[in-house]
C-alpha cells in the first residue's frame, strides 16, 4: 500500500465513479514505485463492481496513459503486473530505461529509501560507554541515553 501513489490519485485522477474507485484500489495494491499485480477479481471485489468493468477500465487507463502493464500474466489464473503513472507531457521524449514518471517526485526514478537509523557503537575505549561515551563505572550497568536502555 503506497499512501504516496493514493494521494496522487485522490488528487489528480481525472476518472470519476467505479473509474475512480479502481484508480484507488490498484493504487492501494502498489508500491512506492507504482508496481502492482493484483487480480481483477480481486479488484472487482473489493470495488464491488464486476470483473469486466475492472477489465475495461484498465484498458481505458492504459490508453490514458495512467496505466501500463509491465509483465504480462502469462496465463489464466494469474494477474498482470502492472505500473501505476501519469501520462508524459505531450511533446516529452520516451527514455527507454523507463516507462513513467513518479508523479510526487516528477523524477525519473524514485526517491532513495530511508536510512537505517539505528546507532552503531563507536571504538571501544575503557571505563566509557561505546553509545553514549559517558564514563562507566568498570563492570557496572548504567543508563543509556543514546540507546533509551540499560547497558551492561
Amino acid at each position: 500500500m503506497s499512501i504516496k501513489i493514493m494521494s496522487w490519485v485522490w488528487d489528480n485522477s481525472p476518472y470519476e465513479g467505479k473509474m475512480l474507485l479502481i484508480h484507488l484500489a490498484l493504487a492501494d495494491f502498489a508500491s512506492d514505485d507504482g508496481v502492482c499485480w493484483p487480480a481483477q477479481d480481486t479488484v472487482a471485489k473489493k470495488c464491488r463492481c464486476s470483473t469486466e468493468t475492472v477489465r475495461t477500465t484498465t484498458r481505458t487507463m492504459q490508453s490514458d496513459g495512467y496505466l501500463s502493464i509491465i509483465q504480462d500474466s502469462g496465463g489464466r489464473g494469474k494477474s498482470h503486473k502492472y505500473l501505476l503513472g501519469q501520462p508524459k507531457p505531450l511533446g516529452v521524449k520516451e527514455n527507454p530505461q523507463t516507462i513513467w514518471v513518479n508523479p510526487q517526485t516528477s523524477k525519473v526514478n524514485p526517491p532513495n529509501p530511508s536510512p537505517n537509523n539505528h546507532k552503531e557503537p563507536l571504538e571501544p575505549s575503557v571505563g566509557r560507554c561505546p553509545y553514549c561515551r559517558k564514563k562507566t563505572a568498570e563492570g557496572k550497568s548504567h543508563n543509556c541515553s543514546a540507546m533509551n536502555q540499560l547497558i551492561r
